[in-house]
């Protein structure tokens, strides 16, 4: 099966994962892409998949940068196999479609972007060789690990009116990351209804950096 966004082809396959399950995942390829980045969408249980308004308009905005994007339906949503989990079961399926994203494109930077329970994913994901982490409306507490060293920088990103983790609660917990760049969007809260294409902006600024274009 094939879509389009933009001029750029889409291409459906499925990921397999190391527990022996298949997902239901959709690669846009871009010619000599900037980087490939893998996004991540918000919680099953709530609704959570790869069409989120917010994951698609980063797909968007990245793919017009000119990267290469994944995006994938965790375990248990949709056609994907499984049943979901809390982050642990979910970080074998991120592993999965960074393996993929290598496959496709060896040497090209890579760079893994949740949000929400996706960016929870993100952040605790083992992952080697990583350009860096977006973390967009990570529900964040104090028992959140930071995401492990030596695999890149990362951008958080937090609304300023964020429901479950607001900005005076997320900035300390970042603050003790390493090499963590901490931004705050304007006027938006978690669900980001009309503030989607600002995070957007933000992260395909952060692939540009990472990238080194």
């Amino acid at each position: 099966m094939h879509g389009t966004v933009g001029r750029v082809p889409a291409e459906t396959f499925w990921l397999s994962t190391s527990d022996g399950l298949r997902l239901d995942a959709v690669l846009d390829r871009a010619d000599e892409p900037l980087a490939t980045v893998v996004v991540l969408h918000p919680h099953p249980r709530y609704g959570g998949d790869r069409h989120n308004h917010v994951v698609q308009a980063v797909r968007q905005e990245l793919v017009t940068a000119g990267c290469a994007v994944i995006t994938f339906d965790f375990r248990g949503v949709g056609r994907s196999e499984g049943a979901h989990g809390t982050h642990g079961e979910e970080r074998h399926d991120a592993r999965a479609a960074l393996e993929a994203a290598r496959l496709q494109y060896p040497g090209v930077p890579l760079v893994l972007c949740g949000y929400s329970f996706g960016a929870l994913v993100a952040a605790g994901a083992e992952a080697r060789d990583l350009a860096g982490r977006i973390l967009v409306a990570p529900p964040l507490s104090e028992t959140t690990t930071a995401p492990p060293p030596g695999t890149g920088p990362v951008l958080v990103v937090t609304p300023e009116l964020d429901q479950f983790c607001p900005p005076g609660r997320a900035e300390p917990i970042v603050r003790a990351w390493p090499d963590a760049e901490f931004v705050v969007l304007d006027r938006a809260d978690h669900f980001m209804a009309n503030e989607a294409p600002a995070a957007a902006g933000l992260a395909a600024g952060f692939v540009r950096r990472v990238a080194g274009r």
